[in-house]
């Protein structure tokens, strides 16, 4: 599948860049391998799968929006900043 408009279907394979408590992180979103990380032109990339907290919270979000996740003790929000 696809990613249309800043879009992100389920299956695709992305660079989400997003902001949480003023720190800019990156994730790529894959069927598996949740929880390894990459680096990759002088970024460390988060890997996370649909099936995570917070690859859940971004499938279906584009640049501009808000995913939230909740941790038991908190709701965090990540601004979705860009989709690559």
């Amino acid at each position: 599948l696809i990613g249309f408009k800043n879009r992100v279907s389920v299956m695709s394979q992305w660079v989400w860049n997003y902001v949480f408590s003023g720190k800019i992180s990156w994730v790529f979103l894959l069927p598996k391998g949740g929880g390894m990380s990459i680096d990759f032109g002088g970024h460390t990339i988060q890997i996370v799968t649909p099936k995570s907290p917070l690859g859940d919270a971004i499938v279906g979000r584009h640049t501009g929006d808000l995913a939230l996740v909740d941790t038991g003790k908190e709701t965090r929000e990540y601004e979705i900043v860009s989709v690559h």
